[in-house]
């Protein structure tokens, strides 16, 4: 049995001036994990950065901009079918009317967190968004 691979994966909890949550639909593709699944703007660690230089670069590719974040939480998940994620979650601001330009997704919403149980969330992303509106409730008013 081979053992599981291990990456480094960043994310951002990206929220606007109503505190809606910014999500991106990944295609739906066989070839890519939770395919037509809503995400948080994010990916993985390459050879030689830091998780802060990969946050900032994943902001660049998948939305075109780039804010100020803060480190939040770091955790371990499982991804299908067998990778160990070593997730270090960020959050910060942007306003709602900025000008995402998508680069790996297909499109973009801004959700407030009482929708979110409509969306079909990949990574399990809703679960550390749920527990940061829980632990930081300035967030929400």
């Amino acid at each position: 049995m081979k053992p599981p691979t291990t990456v480094i994966g960043v994310a951002a909890i990206l929220l606007d001036e109503r505190r809606r949550i910014l999500l991106l639909l990944r295609e739906d593709r066989p070839d890519i994990a939770f395919p037509a699944h809503w995400t948080l703007v994010g990916g993985h660690v390459r050879p030689g950065e830091t998780p802060d230089q990969a946050m900032e670069r994943e902001m660049r590719e998948e939305i075109g901009l780039v804010t100020r974040l803060r480190p939040w939480l770091c955790y371990w998940r499982h991804d299908p079918p067998d990778t160990r994620v070593r997730q270090h979650l960020y959050y910060g601001f942007l306003p709602g009317n900025a000008d995402i330009r998508l680069g790996e997704e297909i499109d973009h919403r801004w959700v407030p967190i009482e929708r979110l149980h409509r969306y079909r969330i990949g990574f399990r992303f809703d679960e550390p968004i749920r527990l940061l509106w829980r632990t930081r409730p300035w967030l929400a008013s």
